[in-house]
């Protein structure tokens, strides 16, 4: 009986010990060390330029980066697009009144069905029950 018990401890410890390395060694794959930017993403080994715009990287670990470039020119092309089909609400980052169609070439999540007062600060004020489209961003 006490030659199993030492064997049986001797299997444990040592699963512990390989299980202890295993972490150590694979563990930090989902945060490789210096990846911290769009650039350092695009540059590591592994990790994966999505087809989007703004442009994004995701790490072998899933992290995402986005193109920080691309995503001040997409606002500014959005207040001018935009303007074309509908209104810009800078302070709310949305379009107003656009097409679905345009909203999800645009990369935005559109709802068909918006309240007209959805940033009124004022909820006992009165609003008009109309539906808006927006598509938001």
């Amino acid at each position: 009986m006490g030659k199993d018990v030492l064997v049986g401890g001797l299997v444990g410890i040592s699963l512990l010990f390989f299980m202890g390395f295993l972490f150590y060694a694979y563990g930090n794959v989902d945060s490789p060390k210096g990846i911290d930017s769009f650039e350092a993403c695009a540059n590591a080994p592994g990790s994966v330029i999505m087809e989007s715009y703004p442009e994004q990287c995701r790490t072998q670990g899933g992290k995402t980066f986005v193109n920080e470039t691309q995503r001040e020119d997409l606002d500014k092309d959005l207040r001018s697009t935009c303007g074309g089909e509908g209104k810009w609400l800078e302070e709310y980052g949305e379009c107003e009144g656009v097409s679905e169609g345009w909203c999800n070439k645009s990369g935005g999540s559109f709802d068909e069905c918006t309240s007209a007062c959805r940033h009124n600060v004022d909820p006992g004020a009165p609003c008009i029950l109309l539906c808006v489209p927006v598509c938001e961003f």
